[in-house]
């Protein structure tokens, strides 16, 4: 129990040092009038209530209106192809209308408590999601042409950020990524007619992530 207490502290004292330069270069860059720009963070289902915690301290939360959960599910059973009807007709035969889904990551939309009115007591937060086909990179990814961005252990497809960029910012608007990985965010963001800032600690990736966006630029 002490080391399970000693990981979820140092998780959050990493929250805390990254969340507190992330939204304050937000508000800077807001140069339109308040409500401040919405915080969209990827985690796993075990990270979400230390995120959303240490979020709520500096006034955001998955509560104000529009706000929630975004969860990404993979198919462990890939789909048959376009306009194969025997595989299909096989499969209803057996009885299989259902597919086995696994839950990859959630998304934490928030929004800042002055944004809009918090939900009331009876209407919880919004819970949406998308679903891909099986493999992280079974998905036509129109943003990365290369293996090198699949390769990345945290790899997300277009079709998982697009949803949250189109909802979220408007055309011109800066996404700002400061764990951008392969640059998956930063490539649909520009794709999508947005601003791109992303910062990557990892010299192959920072590379990867460069190169990839120059391509779109």
């Amino acid at each position: 129990m002490v080391v399970v207490v000693w990981v979820v502290n140092a998780y959050r004292d990493f929250t805390v040092q990254w969340m507190t330069p992330a939204l304050s270069f937000l508000s800077a860059a807001n140069t339109a009038s308040p409500p401040p720009p919405p915080l969209i963070v990827w985690t796993n289902l075990l990270g979400r209530s230390v995120i959303a915690e240490v979020a709520q301290e500096f006034g955001y939360s998955t509560a104000v209106s529009g706000g929630g959960e975004f969860l990404w599910a993979n198919s462990s059973t890939p789909a048959p192809p376009p306009g194969d009807v025997q595989s299909s007709s096989s499969s209803i035969a057996a009885g299989i209308s259902e597919l086995k889904l696994r839950v990859y990551e959630c998304a934490l939309v928030m929004f800042h408590t002055s944004a809009s009115a918090i939900f009331a007591a009876d209407s919880p937060p919004r819970v949406w999601s998308v679903i891909t086909p099986n493999g992280s990179g079974g998905v036509r990814d129109l943003t990365s042409p290369h293996s090198a961005a699949v390769a990345h252990p945290n790899h997300k497809p277009f079709a998982v950020i697009e949803p949250l960029i189109r909802q979220h910012t408007r055309p011109g608007d800066t996404v700002l990524d400061p764990f951008a990985g392969s640059g998956s965010i930063g490539a649909a963001a520009l794709m999508l007619q947005r601003n791109a800032i992303c910062i990557e600690r990892d010299p192959f990736w920072c590379e990867t992530t460069r190169q990839r966006l120059k391509k779109l630029l």
